[in-house]
């Protein structure tokens, strides 16, 4: 199979199952694989709450929000963006 790599397959494949609970006011939880925010933004406006894990080297993780270095065990930082929140939460000592 010849061509270029489809890019956010994740994305698409997210919208793809979730098009039979449109409009139900719903909520769909996904692991880093799936979950983009604008994945998130495109549910949101079809009615559906998400909430997603992501991993670190995302793209759209803000900067501030990658260097954990300052956190002090268990605390958590919940900044947002529109209709989206980020949640980081230190587990463990760095």
């Amino acid at each position: 199979m010849a061509g270029t790599p489809e890019r956010e397959q994740g994305r698409r494949v997210m919208m793809d199952m979730t098009e039979c609970v449109v409009g139900y006011w719903g909520g769909i939880p996904a692991d880093n694989y799936l979950g983009f925010r604008k994945a998130a933004e495109e549910l949101m406006a079809k009615k559906l709450t998400s909430v997603f894990t992501m991993r670190k080297q995302r793209r759209e993780i803000p900067h501030e929000m990658l260097n954990l270095r300052d956190m002090d065990l268990h605390q958590t930082k919940f900044p947002w963006n529109k209709n989206c929140m980020l949640l980081a939460y230190e587990a463990k000592a760095v």
